[in-house]
């Protein structure tokens, strides 16, 4: 038995890959769907704690669903270091974190996606009152982990226990990402013919082209949604993924930038020295 395998779906006939794609994205919106069953369940149990922990999970696993839909918009056919890079993020929590956050905002174009990712996949960044003040670790990474372990942590000048106890969880809203990938699911993009619909629409666009514009990504989501059998009951799941699902990210890069503590004093230094 070998887990996190998904490498292997490259081993198969490319007319085989979709299905065994659609196989897996039901299992992800089933599995997504409980999560956030649960998290709500927990919330109104007055559990926020417990809740917040669920809705990383449940996001997670609705980032991991638009990993592999991403794959099948766009094609097995591209340059394969592409779909290999893909493959990886779909364990990845930074790479699943990324996608979370671009599903979070309303970006304009691909390049805007790119910019604002520069600054989420810095191991460690500058903020506070003055905005140099201290030193955070990657943001993704700590609101993922943050709620859900007690850990003993090292800040600048000390060191001491935290717990996700301490943290106020009693506004909870489910992340985008969430409901866009269980409205994907509703409409029925969870069956193989469905993504053959996708991936031929996707054909047509080149996603690989930084000044692609949202009006061009809403453009082919409604092509995609005309494919396929929208009754009036779900009609507002298809408006969902219509205004919701973004531009692919498979061209991205999503690796983490390694920042050095010498590197955030000279940038502290810097600003100290344009204040004077």
């Amino acid at each position: 038995m070998e887990p996190r395998s998904l490498k292997r779906l490259l081993n198969l006939p490319k007319r085989q890959r979709n299905p065994v794609v659609a196989e897996g994205l039901k299992l992800l919106g089933d599995y997504v769907d409980r999560l956030r069953e649960d998290a709500q369940w927990t919330y109104d149990d007055g559990r926020s704690s417990s809740a917040a922990v669920l809705d990383i999970f449940a996001a997670e696993q609705a980032a991991s669903f638009m990993i592999l839909l991403d794959l099948v918009r766009v094609g097995w056919d591209v340059d394969q270091s592409l779909v290999n890079e893909q493959i990886k993020r779909f364990h990845n929590h930074l790479a699943r974190g990324l996608y979370v956050e671009a599903y979070g905002g309303y970006p304009a174009t691909l390049k805007e996606i790119r910019d604002y990712f520069a600054f989420h996949r810095r191991s460690h960044y500058l903020d506070g009152p003055s905005d140099v003040d201290w030193i955070f670790r990657n943001e993704i990474l700590e609101r993922r982990e943050g709620p859900l372990y007690v850990d003993y942590v090292a800040f600048e000048n000390e060191c001491h226990w935290e717990t996700p106890l301490d943290s106020d969880h009693t506004y909870r809203m489910v992340p985008k990402i969430v409901d866009v990938a269980l409205g994907l699911r509703e409409i029925g993009i969870c069956e193989a013919e469905a993504l053959s619909q996708v991936a031929d629409v996707w054909s047509q666009v080149d996603i690989s082209d930084e000044d692609l514009h949202w009006q061009d990504v809403r453009k082919a989501n409604l092509e995609v949604v005309s494919r396929l059998p929208i009754t009036p009951d779900i009609r507002q799941c298809a408006w969902t993924v219509v205004e919701g699902w973004i531009h692919p990210l498979n061209s991205l890069d999503m690796t983490p930038i390694e920042v050095t503590q010498a590197e955030l004093q000279a940038e502290r230094d810097r600003w100290l020295s344009e204040q004077w």
